[in-house]
Formats: structure tokens, sequence, C-alpha cells
């Protein structure tokens, strides 16, 4: 008997984030490692292009008309500062063809037996404006299972205006046959915004945890750690590296940017696998970002948390409540010194014998869906 075929819906096409690649990597080997043909719907959403307004405009369409559409993603992608991100997807995802519009969604869907959406913040509206309604799966025939997992809302409120969207959410939702969240928050927006049970489940990059990603680092040969701290800050000011420096001077540590290098006023970007494996060879993990902070407890390290309330606190906030690591989060107006001095070294085994029940039965939720 052929094993179910299951599609994955989510953010994997988004640049520069380091996160959206990496939990989709892990949803998918975590699904394929049990038993399902699995693939990503590479959906990559295209704006309407606007008709140029000068005449240097007018000749750089012209001629992308007359080249072969694979030449001109190559040629973009030598030149862009996005390689890093592409290259990873490319050699580490199963991906559909590219599927620019809904039409394309809607044909392609049909060969699965279960679409899955989720991980990240696929239910934040204000990221996905104006195709929200594709991550809510309304491009699925009605003989396809509609299941999320880990999906997010990003922040602890519905952040929508658009009471004509949130109606046609409604009825999409309505059509699911499971739906899990990332935050508890999450679980009270689905109750009394939709009307729709939810359960509270573990990001995906805990589902394969500490083995799978030693697993995908062990055959790339990264460039040696030298700093004990490493920092990856989405959003950096003076006022932070001011602070970051006392700390590396009361730790007397080297510390290193993991987000990017600037050279020549471009971004340079780290590989996808050496920014993991320099979490992984760090002494202190200090960011803003939350699949940072999962990937610095999936390898044990000690780790403070910028708050960033702009990007959503709450995200953080339930994973680290789950695992009583709340005390890890550093408000804005704290001193990262006085901060790592207040804090007790982390008991992993605690932490792991939360995260092997939470696993088990965020395992559990999403293999009752997609094998029936």
């Amino acid at each position: 008997m052929d094993s179910k075929k299951i599609g994955i819906l989510n953010l994997q096409h988004s640049n520069f984030n380091y996160g959206a690649v990496l939990q989709a990597w892990a949803i998918e080997k975590h699904v394929e490692a049990e038993g399902f043909q699995v693939k990503h719907l590479n959906y990559v959403p295209h704006f309407p292009e606007t008709p140029p307004k000068t005449l240097s405009e007018f000749i750089r369409s012209f001629i992308k008309h007359l080249l072969p559409k694979g030449m001109i993603k190559k040629l973009k992608l030598m030149n862009s500062q996005a390689y890093e991100f592409e290259n990873f997807r490319k050699v580490h995802l199963n991906l559909t063809k590219e599927i620019n519009t809904n039409q394309d969604l809607c044909e392609i869907s049909g060969n699965f037996d279960s679409i899955i959406v989720g991980s990240d913040q696929v239910w934040r509206t204000r990221y996905t404006k104006p195709f929200s309604l594709a991550y809510f799966l309304s491009f699925v025939p009605n003989h396809v299972n509609r299941v999320s997992y880990a999906a997010s809302f990003g922040v602890d409120e519905w952040e929508e205006k658009d009471t004509g969207l949130t109606e046609l959410i409604v009825k999409e939702i309505a059509k699911f046959k499971a739906i899990s969240v990332r935050e508890d928050s999450g679980v009270k927006i689905c109750r009394d915004i939709f009307g729709v049970e939810a359960q509270h489940v573990l990001d995906p990059t805990f589902l394969v945890g500490r083995q799978g990603f030693e697993k995908l680092i062990k055959h790339y040969n990264p460039q040696k750690l030298t700093a004990g701290i490493v920092y990856y800050k989405l959003d950096t000011d003076a006022e932070f590296l001011s602070k970051l420096d006392g700390l590396k001077d009361y730790l007397s540590l080297e510390k290193d940017n993991i987000y990017h290098a600037v050279v020549n006023n471009k971004r340079i970007y780290k590989p996808v696998l050496e920014w993991l494996s320099n979490i992984r060879d760090s002494q202190l993990v200090i960011t803003d970002s939350y699949h940072c902070v999962c990937f610095a407890i999936i390898f044990n390290k000690n780790f403070i948390c910028i708050s960033n309330p702009n990007r959503g606190l709450s995200r953080l906030e339930s994973l680290l409540s789950l695992l009583n690591l709340n005390n890890h989060i550093c408000m804005e107006d704290e001193d990262l010194v006085s901060k790592i001095k207040s804090l007790e070294k982390i008991d992993y085994n605690a932490v792991s014998i939360i995260l092997d029940s939470l696993r088990t039965e965020a395992n559990t939720f999403l293999m009752k869906q997609i094998s029936s």
C-alpha cells in the first residue's frame, strides 16, 4: 500500500530568515520519518507588475521578456543577498514546482491526501496580505484533509481590522479537520474570533530536536567560531551594542554578529548551516528572535532573549513559560550584565523532561490527523 502524500505550506520562501527555512526542513523531515511522502508547496505569490515609468525601466522590462524565465531567475540569484537561503531550500527541501497563483495551488493540492499549514507566522495577516486566505487553505479541494500544525498569529490578539476578511477566514477555518497553534494565545484567538478549538503544540524544530540538526550540520564544514558570545538581533541600535560591549568585557569573551556582515554597503548573510553551527558552538546566545531562542534551547545553550514587542513577544513568552525559562527574557531597559549576573545555570535535564512530554503530545496530534 502506497504511503499517504502530505503537502506542507508555510513561509519557507521568506528570505533572510534562518528560522523560516529551518522550521520548514524540520516539519518535512519529521513527517517523512513517520513514513509519509512529503512535499512543500513552493508557493511564492507574485504581485502584479506595474507598467514601466521611465525609459530605463522600459528597457529592463523589454530585455526581461526576451530572456527565458529560468535564466532571469538564475541571474537574479547569482547577484542576490538571498543566495544562501535559496541554496538551502534547493538542497534540503523537497519542493513542488514554483507556484505563483491560487489556481495553480488548487490544481496541485488535489494530488495530496492532506495539506498541513504551518509552522511560523502563517496566520498573521499583516505579513501575508493580500494572499492571506491561501494560508487558511482556501484553495484546498474538499477531498483533501486540511490541518494546521503550530500555526502562529505572531501576537497575542487578532490584529486584522478588515471584518470582511475575518468573515472569510471564519468560513475557511471551519473546514479544517484539526487545528493546532504554536502559542497559548492562539488557542484563545481561535476560540474567540473563529469559534473553533485548537491545540497548543511545539514548534516543529523541537520535533526533530538536537539529533536531527546535528545530522544536518554533520556534512557541512563551517568556519571555526572564535567568539563565545553570538548575537542575532533583528533590530539593532547603538544602545544595544553598547550594552553588548559591557557584557563582552564582563565575561571576557569575544562576540560575533551571526545575522549578517556589511561589505560595500551590501549585507552578506552566513550560510544557513553555518548560522546554525555558530549557535551550537557558542557559550552564550543573545537574540530577539523566536527561532534563535529555539535553537539555543535545542543545543542546551545559555541565552538571553531581548524583549521586542513590535515583533511579537507573546510567542516567546508562551514558549519560555512552558519550559520554566521566563527569567531569560531581558526587557529593553534592563542591563545585559545585570541580567546575566541574575541568571542561574539552566537545568537542561529538567527542560528535556518537559520537551519529551510535549513532543510526544504534539506528534500524537499530528499523526492522528494525517494518518486517516
